[in-house]
């Protein structure tokens, strides 16, 4: 019997003149954040986040190839702390004979089965993990994920309300305009429709949120730092997708380097997003998670 790795408490630690910090521009909404902090061998990286449907747990994975599962801690319904798991390496990544593939996984996501899905950026694929210390069920690659950037390839990755998987590159495949949104439904992928890209803005996570609505979580490097941004999208009809509505936006300096989102319902009916920084092995960005109270 494989054994798991023992629960660790990563972090717990309330912070201080934090909590309640308004995010400037189109996010009327209170933000809290927590570091994240472990001692484990390549730590950090943190690329892909997503939540339990009440908020409480999380599955996080890095580029690193690595994977953990925690819970968020929460004192009088803010962000206070994080308790993880010693992460470990995803079943298949990093062993002899698959080293030609790489291991940067970028994106996760929980099926309402309790089933992952994970987007990779080497070799751009998306596997399925019934459990994430078992081998996974490799999805057959698009043609189209071969014009892809290496390590700019499928950044996200979300599950529909119908069981669908979307998976959306971070940037455009020479000749495009918008993203690209790929869909994975029965046994073949397909290319439905585009979100429209705009400026230095690139996507880097995606979940639906419980509203059935798509959340795409947006970054910028200005100069000096990072910028993030939210939008929603209404997908009830794919043959129009209306523009995304941005809902958080948070200037550069804020956050860190924020690359994936998880979304959820508190139980006063708010819709929040968590999302997670990747520091990218880097001593001067740090890992955090950062949630935010979202509109309706």
């Amino acid at each position: 019997m494989r054994r798991r790795p023992r629960l660790a408490l990563t972090l717990l630690v309330a912070l201080a003149g934090v909590a309640g910090v308004a995010a400037r521009s189109h996010a009327p909404a209170t933000v809290t954040r927590v570091d994240w902090h472990g001692d484990a061998e390549l730590f950090g990286g943190w690329s892909g986040i997503d939540v339990s449907d009440d908020g409480a747990t999380f599955w996080a994975v890095s580029d690193a190839g690595l994977i953990t599962r925690g819970r968020l801690l929460r004192q009088n319904g803010q962000l206070v702390g994080i308790e993880a798991e010693a992460p470990w390496t995803i079943a298949g990544e990093r062993t002899p004979e698959n080293l030609f593939l790489g291991s940067d996984s970028e994106g996760i996501s929980i099926a309402s089965d309790g089933s992952l899905a994970i987007s990779y950026e080497g070799m751009n694929r998306v596997w399925l993990y019934d459990d994430p210390h078992a081998r996974a069920t490799r999805l057959d690659q698009a043609g189209a994920f071969l014009e892809l950037e290496n390590n700019k390839g499928l950044e996200a990755v979300a599950t529909a309300p119908d069981g669908a998987l979307l998976a959306i590159p971070e940037n455009l495949p020479e000749g495009w305009e918008d993203y690209p949104v790929f869909r994975h439904a029965g046994d073949r992928w397909d290319q439905p429709f585009a979100l429209e890209q705009e400026g230095l803005w690139r996507s880097v996570g995606a979940d639906f949120g419980p509203d059935g609505r798509l959340y795409l979580l947006e970054r910028k490097f200005v100069a000096i730092g990072f910028a993030s941004r939210i939008r929603r999208f209404d997908l009830s009809d794919p043959a129009e997708v209306k523009p995304g509505e941005t809902i958080f936006s948070s200037p550069v300096g804020r956050h860190d380097n924020l690359e994936g989102i998880g979304i959820w319902r508190d139980p006063d009916g708010r819709l929040r997003a968590v999302m997670v920084s990747d520091d990218n092995f880097l001593p001067f960005l740090r890992s955090e998670i950062v949630e935010a109270i979202l509109p309706d």
